[in-house]
């Protein structure tokens, strides 16, 4: 069931749920979220890691949204899950490789269960992160990120927004060339795309292009609603 819910800003809700008996999943998969009154569902990446009691997940508040609007509200409601499903979680083995976690929205939820289960792994080699929005309320966990980057010299943050002032790691300039220009030798690191899907596939292509191993690219697109509705 949904245990809290809060804005992490005017546009993106933290939602947490009770983490039913024997779920197993990895940082950075998703799960279909189903509302058991009518059967509508949406998928959510996880924002948690799997040493933790509940789920968390970060949903975008969309306008006349059908399952984010009722979110919004359904403090102690019963919903029912589907999962895990994805391939975007970290690789244990991947200790001393750099990591590069890019994305959009809230494609930054995955990223943030992936960076956090590194860490906690020991991942000791360089991890890059680069989160895009369109103004600097996008960037809804900027402040949290920036007290683990202090604590863990190993990663370091770049924000990019389209409109508004930068700031030391906000950058107003786009984020696929951020990302190409982030400094992460690309023919060794793991790379984590998360967000809107044509950012995902086109710098999927272009970090290819620049000398990354495909296999080692990550990539969950954040697709609409089959029905065609609002989330």
């Amino acid at each position: 069931c949904i245990v809290t819910t809060s804005c992490l800003s005017p546009r993106v809700l933290c939602v947490k749920l009770t983490r039913p008996p024997d779920f197993q999943y990895e940082a950075g998969q998703f799960i279909q979220l189903i509302r058991p009154a009518d059967g509508l569902a949406r998928p959510f990446s996880l924002a948690s890691t799997p040493d933790e009691n509940l789920l968390e997940l970060h949903v975008a508040l969309m306008p006349e949204g059908r399952m984010s609007g009722w979110l919004a509200g359904a403090v102690g409601e019963a919903v029912r899950l589907r999962g895990p499903f994805g391939e975007c979680f970290y690789v244990r083995e991947d200790v001393p490789r750099p990591l590069l976690f890019a994305g959009t929205g809230t494609g930054l939820a995955p990223l943030y269960g992936v960076l956090r289960a590194a860490l906690r792994a020991g991942h000791a080699a360089g991890m890059r992160l680069l989160h895009g929005a369109t103004d600097r309320d996008g960037l809804y966990l900027w402040e949290r990120l920036r007290e683990l980057a202090l604590s863990h010299p190993q990663l370091a943050l770049t924000g990019s927004v389209l409109r508004g002032e930068g700031a030391r790691d906000v950058s107003v300039r786009p984020l696929q060339e951020l990302v190409l220009q982030a400094g992460v030798p690309l023919a060794e690191a793991r790379i984590y795309l998360c967000g809107n899907p044509d950012f995902v596939r086109g710098m999927r292509r272009k970090l290819y292009l620049a000398g990354a191993a495909l296999a080692r690219i990550h990539a969950d697109p954040f697709l609409p609603p089959a029905d065609g509705s609002h989330s």
